[in-house]
């Protein structure tokens, strides 16, 4: 779905007494355009951790080492999946009178693909050793770009219309373009509903079920016009 959005403010200046021609400017118009479009969103982005505690820090180290070994033995079969490995964290930990019990550490992963059903299934299967953080969604860069550029156009085109009908109902018969902006807006992924990130706890634990549903994007041009001088 569509909205076109258009706003106008109109400052006239005119010539004082002494000043040079030159250096006024005459019916320049502050114009507004933003045209925007749902798109579907095609990327899913799950952060997922593995967490060990022992008694020897070396032994922690060893059991996570050996956890992100088997990830990646995983992941690479799956050449549709982006990872990276993040934070890693090992510390101390004390019972109630301050004394060293042992130590506990931690290693994240993030995984990204546009194939969601491809990673969906993964993610069931890494749920044997690893745990969910969080799962976003979010428009992947291809499909932005496409959806922008779609939507620049449209944009340059409502924005030409616009100060054409401007002109015209001020009695002149041209304009110039002196200032224009185009912006877009930044890519964020949103987190998906705690029900979509709810997970079975059974022996065959179940992909979760994912809907990325849709995103809209927008697009807004912001320029000054100056209408030629009536004749």
């Amino acid at each position: 779905m569509r909205q076109l959005l258009a706003g106008l403010l109109i400052f006239c200046a005119y010539p004082q007494a002494g000043a040079q021609d030159s250096s006024l400017t005459y019916d320049r118009i502050n114009l507004s355009v933003n045209v925007q479009k749902e798109i579907e969103n095609d990327l899913l982005i799950a952060s997922l951790y593995t967490q060990e505690e022992a008694l020897q820090q070396s032994q922690v180290a060893e059991r996570i080492n050996a956890t992100m070994q088997w990830v990646l033995d995983i992941t690479d079969e799956e050449r549709s999946v982006q990872m990276q490995t993040t934070q890693y964290n090992t510390y101390p930990v004390s019972d109630r009178n301050n004394r060293l019990t042992g130590w506990r550490g931690r290693q994240g992963i993030r995984l990204q693909s546009t194939d969601v059903e491809t990673l969906t299934r993964l993610l069931g299967a890494l749920q044997q050793k690893l745990a969910i953080e969080s799962m976003t969604y979010g428009i992947s860069k291809a499909s932005r770009s496409a959806a922008e550029e779609s939507l620049i156009t449209e944009a340059i085109t409502q924005f030409q219309k616009r100060a054409g009908l401007i002109t015209s109902e001020m009695g002149r018969t041209d304009y110039r373009v002196v200032a224009m902006n185009i912006n877009t807006q930044p890519n964020r992924p949103s987190p998906l509903p705690y029900q979509s990130r709810a997970l079975a706890i059974e022996a065959d634990i179940a992909a979760p079920v994912v809907e990325l549903g849709l995103q809209t994007v927008v697009v807004s041009i912001a320029a000054t016009i100056e209408l030629d001088m009536p004749r």
